[in-house]
């Protein structure tokens, strides 16, 4: 194990490269909205959203198409740099998805899932009898990181995360506690042998939508506060992070129920001015445009082909902030890694 005085550091560095890969299988692995990366997109280092989130999903497939694999071209030449592939359960849950960075020879313009050392990285999905997420193993680079979480439930609500990361050979062991108030997240404290390291705390309006959120750090100092504002129709609308270093922001524009736009505006000292343009065919996801500065230029583009086959959604009902992989957009739908639409 680390000491203590390592720890915060090794963390946050390996929890990065695992939320990145996180932000990656945000996309819809199962036909419906698009989601992403804020983290990405916004140069943020925030970690810790990778420990867990899971709720059950449905415990029946009811859903006949489904994402087979994601083409990523970086720098819009129309050569592939890096692919997503899915695997399922004959049920329609997933169970595997793998990154792979293929790179075409020429300098990427925009990568929203940049890990500069990652070539490969699989993603492994279990469940419990009652379609609980109960394990979610990330490796990296045939095992050079690799993070293995097992969540514990009461219901369908996650209560606690043990999360195993390994890393150059060592192991580090991450408890993740969530509370609730009225039946909503309230707080997320994270330990690392017995030491706080990382904590959230949220709060709702009368609609139960999260209207803010506060990270602090190990010692207890606020690190990052943020504010969300919906539309009269259930979407959300904004979101600002402030911290000591800057803030940036996300708005989000819709036509017809579904998510057009992302446009992330930053101030921070590695931030990323960009937008993301969604195309869907018959309200499936089909392809991501990214400008990158919101020139009107396309700088990178990402490509989904569908299959037929069973889907169940695999939901991730916690506030958005922590878990890092955005919404769809559509009013009254979780926010996931995953679903169905």
């Amino acid at each position: 194990m680390f000491n203590n005085n390592t720890v915060p550091r090794e963390i946050t560095r390996y929890l990065k490269y695992i939320l990145i890969l996180l932000i990656g299988i945000g996309i819809s692995a199962c036909g419906g909205g698009n989601s992403g990366g804020d983290a990405a997109a916004s140069g943020d280092d925030a970690g810790g959203g990778s420990t867990g989130s899971g709720t059950g999903g449905d415990s029946t497939a009811e859903y006949n198409k489904r994402i087979s694999e994601t083409i990523l071209d970086f720098d819009n030449n129309g050569q592939m740099d890096a692919r997503f592939d899915y695997l399922y359960y004959p049920d329609g849950r997933l169970q595997m998805v793998t990154y792979t960075y293929i790179g075409d020879g020429t300098t990427d313009l925009y990568n929203p899932f940049y890990v500069a050392s990652t070539r490969r990285a699989d993603s492994e999905l279990s469940y419990d009898a009652n379609g609980n997420l109960s394990g979610y193993k990330i490796t990296i680079d045939n095992g050079d990181i690799i993070n293995d979480a097992v969540f514990t439930y009461n219901g369908s609500q996650l209560i606690r995360s043990d999360t195993t990361v390994t890393a150059s050979g060592r192991s580090f062991l991450l408890v993740g506690q969530m509370s609730y108030e009225n039946g909503l997240p309230s707080q997320f404290n994270l330990t690392s042998a017995g030491t706080p390291f990382l904590g959230y705390t949220f709060t709702y309006n009368a609609d139960n939508q999260i209207v803010g959120s506060v990270k602090t750090s190990i010692d207890l100092v606020v690190v990052d506060t943020a504010t969300y504002e919906w539309n009269m129709d259930g979407s959300l609308d904004k979101i600002t992070h402030i911290n000591s270093n800057g803030t940036w922001e996300e708005d989000l524009t819709y036509s017809n129920g579904l998510l057009q736009s992302r446009d992330f505006t930053s101030t921070l000292p590695r931030g990323t001015n960009a937008t993301w343009l969604f195309t869907y065919k018959d309200g499936f996801p089909l392809r991501t445009d990214y400008d990158l500065n919101r020139d009107g230029s396309i700088d990178a583009t990402e490509t989904v082909t569908m299959e037929n086959g069973p889907c169940t959604p695999v939901y991730f009902n916690i506030p958005e902030d922590m878990s890092g992989t955005g919404v769809d957009g559509k009013p009254n739908s979780p926010n996931g890694i995953a679903w169905c639409g």
